[in-house]
């Protein structure tokens, strides 16, 4: 009998039915109650017609509310394991279809507040996103630098959640490898000219920050770069990377780096700045340098 009356009194509790929270766990409590008698006690229950017009009165009334907080409980579930194209497009999909609603609507949903929670924290991923798109192609400059600095602090900054869902996180860290690549053969210009010297303390230095980067680097990215990949950013750092171990061998050579025998190096393809081209030709002795470096501006894409 405690059972019968127990599922009796979870009943009379649902009061009137609204699209709330409170109303969904009443509906939910009683139905619980009802489904543990066997089915001689629930033909006792004397308002279980009250439950099954609630039941009733609750989906169909709200049916358009249960679909959307639906949506966004399963995109809250699973956005982080969708590529950041498709997870940036689920999320605005799911919110022109919440603007649709009208403010009355949107405020009785359930689950709005983490949608908001999730659009907050898309908002901050993708400003990561765009500052590392934003770095654009290597100079040895402070404001180039700046460009890493500021995308490595928004990075920095979010929660390691967030961070796996920077999508082109590797090239932040090839931005940096390479700004280091071309900032060392910058610095060794005077020192490849001079006669006999082969490194100083500042390079040592600036090589230190450079594998630091290369170190950050995921095992997709670096495999890329040990096949020889001759495209965007990754051939650009292949190729300044090929002329300082050229030129110093074993001195200056990343752990796990490009073999630069079967890189598929070739002399006129040097992607340098303008401040190296002379010494570089008389200190590596690359004739076929004489001739003209090719520089390339190359687009940076995610992969």
């Amino acid at each position: 009998l405690a059972g019968i009356q127990n599922a009796i009194d979870k009943i009379d509790a649902i009061g009137t039915v609204a699209y709330s929270a409170e109303c969904k766990a009443k509906i939910e409590a009683a139905r619980e109650a009802v489904d543990a008698l066997n089915e001689y006690d629930q033909s006792l229950v004397t308002n279980l017609g009250t439950l099954l017009t609630a039941e009733d009165k609750f989906a169909e009334d709200y049916a358009h509310l249960i679909e959307i907080d639906e949506k966004i409980a399963s995109l809250v579930s699973s956005h982080a394991s969708l590529p950041y194209g498709e997870r940036v497009e689920a999320v605005n999909t799911l919110g022109r279809e919440l603007l649709d609603l009208s403010n009355e609507d949107r405020a009785l949903l359930l689950n709005y507040s983490q949608y908001n929670a999730l659009l907050l924290r898309e908002g901050n991923v993708n400003n990561v996103y765009n500052l590392i798109a934003a770095i654009g192609d290597v100079e040895v400059s402070a404001a180039h630098k700046q460009k890493i600095d500021d995308a490595k602090a928004a990075y920095a900054a979010l929660s390691a959640e967030d961070k796996a869902l920077v999508g082109n996180i590797d090239d932040l860290y090839l931005a940096e490898a390479e700004y280091f690549a071309a900032l060392f053969l910058d610095q060794t210009n005077p020192v490849c000219a001079a006669s006999g010297d082969d490194h100083s303390t500042g390079l040592d230095g600036i090589w230190d920050d450079l594998e630091t980067a290369w170190g950050k680097l995921s095992d997709e990215a670096k495999a890329l770069l040990n096949a020889g990949v001759e495209e965007d950013i990754l051939g650009d750092f292949l190729a300044r990377y090929t002329v300082i171990v050229r030129h110093y061998g074993e001195t200056f050579t990343l752990e796990g780096g490009p073999d630069v025998q079967g890189a598929g190096y070739s002399a006129n393809r040097v992607f340098a700045s303008s401040t190296i081209l002379a010494a570089s030709v008389a200190s590596l002795g690359l004739a076929a340098l004489a001739a003209g470096i090719v520089l390339f501006n190359k687009r940076r894409h995610s992969r």
